[in-house]
């Protein structure tokens, strides 16, 4: 599903990740452990995208995620970085339906049936419709993730990556 082969990048000339190769397969889940600084951050943008590899590849499906069009990628990858709710004014509910914005096909495209389905479903997923009128920063950061996980799972994307900052204890 997943293939990242011998991936390098960074910030200008200084490589932050060196030829970093793995695979994951439909299915598995993949956790990327490190002190602060040690490029976590760096590797997820790689991958997504966000930042251009300077040496590498990588693969969704064995397509190069640089084949993609933005639309179509989003369609098979979903992004959950590191989020802090501050930065969003939106209902639980419009949040959620950001996921579904791959899934439109111009500016004033309509509201599908399917879209309202899987905005219904992830909520349900993640057991947050008592929430869908509520605004995200009112919600605690819990409920605040499990908002973001219903985002990504709205965008019905084949892979999800998620950024994180959490301690595991010492």
């Amino acid at each position: 599903m997943l293939k990242i082969n011998n991936l390098s990048g960074g910030y200008g000339d200084r490589n932050i990740v060196r030829n970093v190769s793995f695979s994951v397969a439909k299915g598995s889940m993949l956790g990327i452990l490190g002190p602060n600084g040690s490029g976590k951050s760096t590797l997820m943008k790689l991958i997504s995208g966000v930042l251009p590899a300077t040496a590498g590849t990588v693969e969704i499906g064995g397509k190069e995620i640089g084949a993609f069009q933005a639309k179509e990628l989003a369609r098979e990858m979903a992004v959950l970085p590191q989020l802090h709710a501050h930065a969003f004014a939106h209902t639980v509910r419009e949040t959620i339906s950001l996921g579904r914005y791959p899934h439109q096909s111009g500016w004033f495209s309509s509201w599908s049936a399917e879209d309202e389905s899987e905005v219904q479903e992830a909520m349900r997923l993640m057991n947050i419709g008592q929430y869908e009128k509520t605004q995200i920063d009112q919600l605690s950061g819990g409920e605040q993730q499990r908002v973001f996980v219903a985002q990504a799972l709205a965008q019905n994307a084949r892979s999800i990556i998620r950024r994180t900052n959490q301690s595991f204890g010492h």
